[in-house]
């Protein structure tokens, strides 16, 4: 077998397990946020925040079609133990599909069918109780921007405020 035909199968491998494996798909969306918003890579793995961009550090997390459920659990802790938001800004991107469209590769692949809505911190501290862990698309829609596509993306973010130094944050 050529390397060639190890690399093929490999990215097939890869891209066959989209649909289920969260970690893949986490590292894809990631990149498409990174290239939309115009940075030449995706997060360090095990950095503080998924993606730096503008001095704001971002929380980048995504949900597949119309019964999507997006991820909001507080990611840090205040002075006194609470549980806490630290990212400047969080960046839930969806993967849109019609009720009957299943999950698929292809459509996760499809960087047009995803798209994006942006939350500063402060919208996530005042519309997500500390023991919210997990919401809906109708929870998002009463959090930060409209969805957007990829080219507007930059724009919802520059008007989320700076605030969280690099590989800090309260708590």
């Amino acid at each position: 077998m050529s390397e060639h035909d190890l690399l093929n199968g490999f990215t097939k491998k890869l891209t066959d397990d989209l649909t289920v494996n969260e970690v893949l798909r986490n590292a894809w969306v990631e990149y498409l946020v990174a290239r939309a918003l115009g940075l030449d890579s995706a997060a360090t793995p095990w950095s503080f925040s998924d993606l730096r961009c503008d001095g704001r550090a971002l929380s980048v997390r995504h949900g597949l079609g119309p019964a999507a459920t997006f991820p909001v659990a507080r990611d840090g802790t205040g002075a006194r133990g609470e549980p806490r938001y630290r990212r400047d800004a969080y960046v839930f991107a969806w993967l849109s599909l019609d009720d009957a469209e299943t999950v698929s590769p292809d459509a996760i692949l499809s960087a047009d069918r995803w798209q994006y809505k942006v939350a500063a911190r402060a919208t996530m501290e005042s519309h997500f109780t500390p023991s919210a862990t997990t919401t809906s698309l109708a929870g998002l829609d009463r959090v930060g921007s409209g969805w957007v596509s990829s080219r507007d993306l930059r724009g919802l973010l520059s008007a989320v405020p700076e605030g969280v130094p690099d590989g800090s944050g309260p708590g």
